[in-house]
């Protein structure tokens, strides 16, 4: 089946959900699912009321059922486990520059052939210095599949290459989601974060960060 557009999507999404799903909510699950209907019936069942009605936000990444996970899942497994690397890279990757990935996909063991294999695959797209992942439910999955260990690593081996790069908001937040236990140095930098985004009238934005920043400092007073 074709992808859906934004407003057959919502009738589909309001019909299986049985109540209304507000234009924003929507807008993300078609753009996280590329209008795959298989996914948007999958989420209408996995996700909760009060996340589809827009009361509750939704997760950072989006639930997939087995039938859509296994459908690229069977893809990537049959790839060599560098290309797999990179393909981790790219889903926990918001920059969408090809040197930083694969910079942190060699900085993780993968060879420049594994790396290639990833591409031809046709998961993943390079083109013009940027990196696409083939479709916005690849991201979901790959991600989705990986152990958290495997996930902490490919976000510390991107905020590694993004050092010198300028790009310190981002690389604080890679740099939060590469730690569990309390860190004060990443702390420090998410409040950096914080700041700067509340300087510019992006307040959740700002929570957000001052939100993870509380939960990896012990400090109980700035907490």
């Amino acid at each position: 089946l074709g992808e859906l557009d934004a407003t057959d999507a919502g009738v589909l999404l309001t019909t299986l959900a049985g109540i209304p799903v507000p234009g924003e909510v929507l807008d993300r699950l078609v753009t996280s699912t590329g209008g795959n209907p298989l996914a948007l019936v999958e989420l209408a069942n996995a996700l909760p009321a009060d996340q589809l009605s827009g009361r509750d936000p939704l997760p950072a990444h989006l639930p997939l059922t087995q039938g859509v996970e296994r459908a690229f899942l069977d893809r990537v497994g049959r790839l060599p486990s560098g290309a797999q690397s990179f393909l981790l890279v790219a889903a926990a990757d918001d920059s969408g520059r090809v040197a930083i990935v694969r910079q942190a996909a060699l900085a993780l063991g993968a060879s420049p052939e594994a790396i290639d294999a990833a591409e031809d695959s046709g998961l993943v797209r390079v083109i013009d210095g940027a990196v696409t992942l083939r479709h916005p439910l690849v991201r979901s999955a790959v991600y989705g599949a990986a152990t958290s260990s495997q996930r902490r690593a490919a976000h510390r081996a991107l905020a590694d290459a993004l050092v010198g790069t300028g790009d310190v908001d981002r690389r604080a937040w890679h740099r939060a989601a590469a730690v569990e236990e309390p860190d004060e140095s990443v702390v420090t930098d998410l409040d950096h974060v914080a700041e700067r985004a509340a300087q510019r009238g992006g307040l959740e934005a700002a929570s957000a960060a001052w939100e993870r920043a509380a939960e990896l400092t012990v400090a109980a007073g700035p907490r």
